[in-house]
């Protein structure tokens, strides 16, 4: 660390993302580097009880990424790199403590509104909005949560008609009919409250967004030219996974199903009856091709357990989504970290059902590492990967609010 910080601070830019889950809270801090690239030197994660309980869910998070971040600017202070402050933190939050929903809206011409125009559209995404808020208020009402109030972090319009015609362009411009596909991303206002504070008590100068998590994975993957622009992708987060429907740069629709990185953990160490460290030191051996006889059969085989039933899983919320949505039949697989990413990679590519025949196609971690630098202070997890890429790559400081 000594020769990566032996240049004066001054003039270097830092960064930081955080992935926030019900249980999971992941840091990465990282430098900018010329021609959009960055090198990692911290990364870390903290994972919660399963049991903490929804209403302090929010101080139990804020509480773990405080200590991350305490963690961070101790190391870097007793290394005498006090200086290694993100000026910029980057909070991506990740189903279900972000929730989505999509809508359809429309509008009819009439004498006041003969052409469309940005009042027409903002109360069109308004009304939506609205509707938004009181669905995600009912659904928790009933499932016995306690409400929340909703702070609206992603809004996306796509698939706009006008008089029945794709058009990309329509503003200004006479119209019968106006329609659109809404999509808005909230998250706990709360909770995006203390988890700022949580940064603002070690950095005061930071600067914090909020953003949605599944939108930037489907961007990095579409970046990746493994897909088209219409495809669908399964994100393998440490407390959920979601099939989502990408069209056009925009998320369309999605999906979550309990079977999450944790869990395949929670999995694979009672089929190997052993602890959730164990199985993982097993799953770094396999993918080294270092387990070797009657451990690598055993191994072989509770991989192949795990990996049936999450294929099963994913297929089952593939049925739900395309009951309102046209679904393409390749599924790509994003892991999130070493385990599931061994599980997921020995899925078989080709699975039939009795009704429709699904290819699955595996990204490696390696695909999405080309902007990062090597760094041997932090081992790099798929998911952080893609989330300090998407920053460094895609988002303009800018054009961004806190």
């Amino acid at each position: 660390m000594k020769a990566f910080f032996s240049q004066v601070n001054k003039g270097r830019e830092f960064g930081a993302t955080v992935l926030v889950g019900t249980h999971t809270v992941r840091l990465s801090v990282f430098e900018r580097l010329p021609e959009k690239k960055a090198r990692v030197f911290f990364s870390a994660t903290t994972h919660l009880q399963r049991q903490a309980h929804r209403t302090n869910l929010e101080s139990h998070l804020a509480s773990a990424l405080y200590r991350l971040l305490h963690d961070f600017e101790s190391s870097m202070r007793k290394a005498g790199h006090s200086g290694a402050t993100p000026q910029d933190i980057f909070i991506f939050y990740a189903p279900p403590v972000a929730v989505s929903a999509t809508s359809q809206v429309r509008v009819q011409a009439s004498e006041k509104t003969p052409e469309l125009d940005g009042d027409v559209l903002a109360s069109l995404i308004a009304d939506a909005e609205k509707e938004f808020r009181s669905r995600v208020k009912n659904e928790a009402k009933a499932k016995g949560m306690l409400t929340y109030e909703l702070e609206t972090i992603e809004r996306n319009i796509s698939q706009t008609l006008l008089d029945g015609y794709p058009v990309t362009s329509y503003f200004s411009r006479p119209f019968r009919e106006f329609s659109a596909r809404v999509s808005l991303t909230g998250i706990p206002k709360k909770l995006a409250g203390k988890l700022s504070d949580a940064c603002h008590s070690i950095f005061r100068e930071s600067k914090v967004y909020h953003r949605e998590c599944v939108s930037a994975v489907l961007s990095a993957v579409a970046r990746t030219r493994a897909t088209s622009e219409h495809f669908l992708c399964a994100i393998v987060f440490p407390d959920i996974s979601v099939l989502a429907l990408s069209q056009k740069g925009h998320l369309v629709g999605q999906v979550s199903f309990e079977n999450d990185g944790e869990r395949m953990a929670l999995g694979l160490s009672r089929l190997l009856a052993s602890t959730k460290i164990t199985a993982l030191s097993y799953a770094r051996l396999f993918a080294e091709g270092k387990l070797h006889g009657e451990s690598e059969s055993h191994f072989r085989k509770a991989l192949g357990d795990i990996s049936e039933k999450w294929t099963g899983d994913a297929l089952q919320a593939c049925s739900e989504l395309s009951e309102s949505l046209l679904l393409p039949k390749t599924i790509y697989v994003v892991p999130s970290g070493t385990l599931d990413g061994t599980v997921l990679k020995n899925v078989p590519a080709d699975r039939k059902d009795s009704s429709s025949e699904t290819r699955f196609a595996f990204l490696p971690k390696d695909i999405f590492k080309e902007i990062l630098e090597s760094s041997s202070h932090a081992s790099m997890e798929t998911l952080d990967n893609i989330l300090v890429m998407q920053v460094v790559e895609n988002i303009k400081l800018d054009d961004v609010t806190p």
